[in-house]
């Protein structure tokens, strides 16, 4: 029987069944608590609000969800793109942007895309390229960000929630003031 075997404290019931715990281990880990609470580092006592985790209000840990927010640049022959002002004027984002919405819970990104296209400006769309997501804001709160390209497949694009709709020439979309999480976009495109 080895060294440790012997010196240990069997946890478990009385007939012996259970893991083996040396003395030597049991008597670091109470100096190790002792010491994290005489510092006051105790069990969620980081001062870093960043490395908390958040909490419910039932005190179970939940990650923060970060919504996705999804742009495209819907093309049509002609080397025309179409470009909307937001019908909100209270909007921190006003400016020229393109067709955006959030996506919805149980939903992908490119059947939002969709979705959005058809409720905001009457358009049926086939997406041909989707960027990977990046953070961004979108009126005022953190977000995931997701780009298309797409052309139209039918419809005629209305203002059905936006203030006024263009179709602009690409080589034009720089003479707009866009909106700032768009602004890289459109010097990604023209480019």
């Amino acid at each position: 029987m080895s060294n440790n075997r012997r010196k240990g404290k069997v946890k478990g019931s009385s007939k012996g069944r259970g893991k083996v715990k040396s003395e030597s281990t049991e008597k670091s880990k109470s100096k190790d608590k002792s010491k994290d609470k005489s510092k006051g580092k105790g069990k969620g006592a980081d001062k870093n609000p960043a490395k908390r985790p958040q909490t419910s209000h039932r005190g179970k840990s939940r990650a923060a969800k970060v919504p996705t927010v999804v742009s495209c640049l819907i093309e049509r022959p002609g080397d025309e793109i179409l470009i909307c002002s937001e019908s909100e004027p209270s909007r921190t984002d006003r400016g020229w942007q393109f067709v955006t919405g959030v996506v919805e819970d149980g939903e992908s990104a490119e059947a939002a895309m969709r979705r959005i296209a058809r409720q905001r400006v009457g358009l049926e769309i086939d997406i041909h390229t989707g960027q990977p997501p990046f953070a961004g804001e979108f009126a005022g709160s953190p977000c995931a960000y997701r780009y298309f390209l797409a052309s139209i497949t039918s419809g005629e694009a209305k203002p059905l929630d936006y203030r006024e709709l263009r179709w602009v020439k690409s080589a034009q979309l720089c003479e707009y003031d866009f909106a700032p999480v768009h602004r890289d976009i459109v010097q990604w495109y023209v480019s």
